[in-house]
């Protein structure tokens, strides 16, 4: 299969992507600009590409986490 093009019968998993991810990084030098920045991206985005990413969220298959794991260790006296 293409990354293009699925085969219509095929279904889509919830986890799965429509569109390729596109990777950029931005360095800010205070959290309020990084917030600031974040804000107008998603002020920028559509009602439905909104809609889409809050579904890809609530859709995430949980086994695909990582599972939280706690130990506790007794560490030697000194």
């Amino acid at each position: 299969m293409s990354d293009s093009r699925r085969n219509c019968s095929e279904k889509l998993r919830p986890h799965d992507s429509i569109l390729p991810v596109e990777r950029t990084v931005k360095t800010f030098s205070t959290f309020e600009a990084a917030e600031q920045a974040d804000r107008e991206f998603y002020k920028s985005l559509t009602g439905n590409e909104r809609l889409k990413l809050l579904l890809e969220l609530i859709n995430h298959a949980p086994e695909q986490r990582l599972e939280r794991v706690s130990r506790i260790t007794k560490l030697p006296r000194r």
